[in-house]
């Protein structure tokens, strides 16, 4: 079915071309620098596919669990510095309101 549509599209384009190449619309000199072009053109497209497809999607591929990992990493630092400074906090907090311990640290002075 497909390919069938595409045969007919094909078949169309070139009756048209005869068409215009028949009626002096189109030389064949034109016709051969749009043909070139055309095959330049989806030449380009190839190619760029190609390289798309071969070198930079693995990269991509890699770069991204690379970053995945780096962000899981920083993930757990930030995590370690959080809980590092709450227990500081909590520790700092609770040994200034028992002031007991400055007490002891002055009798030892004296």
């Amino acid at each position: 079915m497909t390919g069938d549509c595409i045969l007919a599209v094909f078949v169309l384009a070139i009756m048209s071309i005869g068409l215009l190449i028949t009626a002096g619309v189109l030389t064949g000199e034109r016709l051969l620098r749009f043909i070139g072009r055309v095959l330049l053109l989806v030449a380009g497209i190839f190619a760029a596919y190609w390289i798309f497809k071969l070198l930079l999607i693995p990269g991509t591929v890699r770069v991204f669990e690379a970053l995945k990992q780096m962000v899981t990493g920083l993930g757990y630092m930030a995590l370690a510095i959080i809980l590092l400074s709450g227990i500081t906090q909590l520790a700092i907090f609770t040994f200034k309101k028992h002031p007991h311990g400055t007490k002891h640290r002055e009798k030892k002075e004296l």
